[in-house]
């Protein structure tokens, strides 16, 4: 007896004809999809890397975070309310005002910068860094 040698046979195409490899070939590997599936995208390797990591936090949250304690006004109709900036609300970007009167409300960038820069003008304080 001679020993036989084992050839794997080739998997069938899932075309209607077997005829033609050329879906299989070295050159074409790859970029045709079997029928029915859609062609998936090509993703770099720096793509994969940067999906893995979380998100750095924005370059201003230090900043943002430095206005808790700080002095705000706000008008109420034709009232001056005082307030204290007490917590920084990171997620949507929020600083929390308690005022004296008990009352309180979040504000947003636009708000808190009229806020301080209302109570610096009302008190007579200059701004930092003027």
């Amino acid at each position: 007896r001679a020993s036989a040698t084992i050839v794997p046979k080739p998997k069938p195409c899932s075309s209607s004809s077997n005829s033609n490899h050329s879906e299989h070939s070295p050159s074409t590997m790859g970029r045709s999809t079997p029928a029915g599936r859609k062609p998936r995208k090509a993703v770099k390797a720096s793509q994969h890397a940067k999906a893995k990591k979380p998100a750095p936090p924005p370059p201003d949250l230090e900043r943002d975070r430095s206005h808790v304690g700080r002095r705000v006004s706000k008008y109420f109709g034709r009232d001056l309310y005082g307030g204290v900036v007490k917590k920084f609300v990171q997620r949507h970007r929020l600083w929390k005002i308690e005022y004296e009167d008990g009352d309180s409300e979040e504000m947003d960038w636009n708000d808190l910068s009229n806020a301080i820069e209302l109570h610096e003008r009302k008190s007579g304080k200059k701004k930092k860094g003027g």
